[in-house]
């Protein structure tokens, strides 16, 4: 009875590289592509964000208003934003002295600020 108020969120922080195998019989990391589970909390189900080339290597349809990929400071906004917690946060006051912020900027080379993927609730 809970599901409905319960965000669950089931992912990594990179992808894995499609085709062969690595030298080692693995798979490297890989920073252009990667998914993401969410459901519960008011996340509207059965449906997909986005989408990759025909192999999985790059994102050729973001799926969502900003129009580019997902980061993982995206998917924290989008926790932050459902939990009702204000993701534009910087705490200042912590042990170390160091500024913390709830979802820093996005190193993507095109200073873009984190958002909350709204569409999973729509």
């Amino acid at each position: 009875g809970d599901f409905s108020r319960t965000l669950i969120v089931v992912m990594g922080e990179f992808g894995r590289t499609p085709g062969p195998l690595n030298g080692q019989g693995g798979r490297d990391h890989l920073k252009s592509a990667m998914c993401a589970l969410v459901a519960g909390g008011g996340v509207a189900g059965g449906r997909v964000l986005g989408a990759t080339d025909s192999v999985g290597r790059i994102v050729v349809d973001p799926g969502w208003s900003k129009n580019r990929g997902i980061y993982v400071q995206d998917i924290a906004a989008t926790m932050y934003s459902a939990l009702g917690i204000d993701w534009t946060t910087t705490v200042t006051n912590t042990p170390s002295g160091r500024a913390f912020q709830y979802c820093p900027p996005i190193t993507n080379g095109n200073n873009d600020i984190p958002a909350p993927v709204n569409e999973v609730f729509a």
